[in-house]
């Protein structure tokens, strides 16, 4: 069901083309990607953000050699999981599912990857990052 719900909405609400979790992007994303702007970096990462056109705003946490370790998402639809993911869209979608996983909330706990999606039409919000590259003292809890 997760699957299946994922790859619809993904095709329904498609975003920009932008960077996928673990890709390795120059500091500077807002002069390349003028929809995205800088905010105040956070715990020694980078944090840029952007709104899509169907309302979805997303922001990426980049450290400081240019990788992005987390993409948290919140809006009234849920995003192309396969375009923020990346290279772990594959992952996400074979990974064992959490024994809550519901139509209202996905989560997927690996030691190289964590995705947390909760939320219903009109209200959704998740977040992806990669466990192995937050730097030390990062509470993945507060990335949002």
């Amino acid at each position: 069901m997760r699957i299946l719900l994922t790859l619809l909405l993904s095709a329904v609400f498609a975003l920009p083309a932008f960077a996928g979790l673990g890709d390795t992007i120059p500091q500077t994303l807002s002069e390349i990607k003028p929809q995205f702007s800088q905010e105040p970096h956070w715990q020694g990462l980078a944090v840029y953000s952007t709104v899509t056109h169907s309302g979805i705003r997303i922001r990426e946490y980049i450290n400081a050699g240019g990788v992005i370790v987390a993409i948290t998402w919140q809006g009234p639809f849920l995003p192309d999981l396969r375009q923020l993911l990346g290279v772990y869209f594959q992952t996400y979608l074979t990974g064992p599912a959490s024994p809550a996983t519901s139509l209202r909330h996905a989560e997927l706990m690996t030691p190289d990857l964590v995705v947390q999606s909760y939320g219903h039409l009109r209200a959704f919000h998740g977040r992806a990052y990669l466990p192995g590259l937050l730097a030390p003292g990062v509470i993945p809890e507060q990335l949002q």
